[in-house]
């Protein structure tokens, strides 16, 4: 802006557009490859490439070099120029339209995918693409916006301060803007704002008591262990100090709501589908349907381990499919590259007529198939509602300039696809846990639910289960199986890995056995029984042959 406006004569309004849709299209352009990483290796790619352009721009002949530009005009309006007064009433009214913005995009879609992205806070983002988030894509979308924030700021400031050098864009600056939002706090729209006012103030006070005078590096130092005292106590930050109030007083509340919400829960499993009825219906499977999981001649290898050795199956609309054998037999490694999270070495697979073998995750997630994990692998920075909520990602039409306004469209699909969701987490019996603030917080068995109610979310027609039965007791996984027989009898195709034979043979309609990455048999549950090289794998040799 201030090259614009200084060197080819432009208006600072003028120049301030023009920097920030360069600044959102150059962000547009090396984020897609920045984010392809993630966790720690983003954060260092990004702070290297500050320390680059801070080095590129102090040598280049057009900034000025370190000596900067100067002599950069004013905003002005007509004859009306802009002086500090008026400068500092435009920096709050940028301001005020940023933090909206920001509200508007953290408070529905888009904020559930963020956290749901953000691993150091407690998401999960293997677990968020397979909801069919395109992660990339919502990290590009918020980098750009980021860079326009960045640039619009800059901007100003370099037309407020008529002069502007390198310097006052170095890493240490860098460091300093983190240290103010991380005191305000990371995860909160106002954490920069309160962090800003915290350091300025409390500078002020410095400035104060000690008449004026200055220690050099002092600064630098005592805000320097502010931050790391409010990291270590209080991750959150000075904002999450209302939020811990709010979690008590949530708390307190859901215990004096509790027999009401039960009630509503019950409502649901008497009047929707009773306990124990085995009649939900027709079911939609039929013997001359082509199949809708096609998985052929399938390997994965790791360097010399071969995981997965020329593995094929079928599964059909409406059937339970089982997958069972030994610890290391390569099931989890099966149902990675059918969802896409691993890629086969060779062999395709094929979804409803479409090969799925090279997709990404969040597409297959789109097309149709729902994945749980052997983990729970849940979001644990977010209520047990808005995990589910994650899950219905692909149900959500509003795109992201809907969100960052806040157009109603996008509050009327909350309301429609969250009283779906309150239906389905109901049949799984925690609704009334839909409002835990975390789900760290609830019994294996209930977050074991959650995470089938999160993959239900998305309306899948595929739904892969890895070992469901993972830490549950007997009575807790016949009340899953009631609800897998539901999904089949509404149509939904099931894929289910477990260990334990005697879990799926009330389950499945056919049982496939793995051993060493190979498929050794498949057949009827009681065929598998009799099966004499499943009953060595399972019992020896001797036994086998001796039954």
């Amino acid at each position: 802006s201030a090259i614009l406006s200084t060197h080819y004569g432009l208006s600072p309004w003028i120049s301030l557009c023009f920097a920030a849709a360069a600044s959102g299209g150059i962000a547009y352009i090396i984020g897609k490859p920045f984010f392809e990483a993630r966790g720690m290796s983003l954060a260092i790619i990004t702070l290297a490439f500050s320390v680059i352009i801070y080095m590129v721009v102090a040598r280049l002949p057009i900034t000025g070099g370190h000596d900067g530009i100067t002599g950069i005009p004013r905003f002005y309006i007509g004859g009306l120029r802009f002086g500090d007064d008026l400068c500092y009433y435009l920096l709050w009214v940028v301001l005020s339209v940023a933090l909206w913005f920001a509200y508007n995009l953290t408070e529905k879609k888009i904020g559930r995918g963020l956290r749901a992205l953000n691993e150091f806070g407690g998401g999960n983002e293997v677990a968020a693409i397979a909801s069919g988030m395109d992660s990339t894509r919502v990290k590009t979308q918020l980098f750009v916006l980021a860079a326009v924030y960045a640039s619009v700021a800059g901007s100003i400031f370099a037309h407020w301060m008529t002069t502007v050098n390198p310097n006052f864009f170095s890493v240490l600056v860098t460091f300093v803007f983190i240290m103010m939002v991380g005191i305000g706090g990371f995860r909160s729209i106002w954490g920069a704002p309160i962090g800003a006012a915290f350091y300025y103030g409390l500078r002020e006070i410095m400035t104060i008591v000690l008449h004026g005078q200055q220690i050099v590096g002092g600064e630098i130092v005592v805000f320097g262990l502010i931050f790391i005292v409010i990291l270590i106590f209080l991750p959150g930050g000075l904002t999450s100090l209302p939020n811990e109030f709010r979690e008590w007083r949530h708390k307190w509340q859901v215990w004096r709501r509790k027999k009401v919400v039960v009630s509503e829960a019950e409502f649901f499993k008497r009047h929707v589908w009773p306990a124990g009825s085995k009649d939900f219906g027709v079911s939609v499977v039929r013997e001359d349907s082509r199949p809708l999981l096609q998985v052929k001649g399938v390997s994965k290898t790791f360097g010399s381990l071969v995981a997965l050795d020329n593995v094929t199956l079928d599964v059909f609309p409406g059937e339970i499919v089982g997958i069972v054998g030994p610890n290391g037999a390569g099931k989890t490694t099966l149902f990675n590259t059918i969802a896409g999270i691993l890629s086969p070495t060779k062999g395709e697979i094929w979804f409803d007529d479409q090969e799925i073998t090279k997709l990404r995750t969040y597409k297959i997630s789109q097309l149709g198939i729902g994945t749980t994990f052997q983990h729970f692998n849940l979001f644990y920075n977010m209520s047990g509602f808005h995990n589910a909520l994650v899950g219905a990602w692909k149900r959500f039409q509003s795109n992201f300039i809907e969100c960052m306004l806040g157009l109603p469209r996008l509050k009327e699909e909350d309301n429609i696809i969250g009283h779906s969701l309150l239906k389905e987490l109901a049949l799984l019996g925690v609704l009334d846990k839909r409002l835990t603030p975390s789900p760290s917080t609830l019994t294996p068995r209930d977050q074991r639910a959650l995470t089938i109610g999160r993959a239900i979310a998305s309306q899948p027609r595929l739904l892969l289960l890895d070992e469901p039965a993972a830490g549950l007791n007997y009575e807790e996984m016949q009340e899953l199986s009631h609800e897998f027989q539901r999904y089949q009898y509404q149509g939904i195709s099931i894929l289910l890995i477990d260990h334990r034979i005697e879990i799926l043979r009330s389950l499945s309609d056919r049982i496939i056995v793995l051993n060493f990455g190979r498929k050794v048999a498949e057949g009827t549950p009681n065929e598998i029984l009799k099966d004499k090289e499943v009953i060595a794998i399972y019992l020896g040799k001797k036994l086998a042959y001796e039954t």
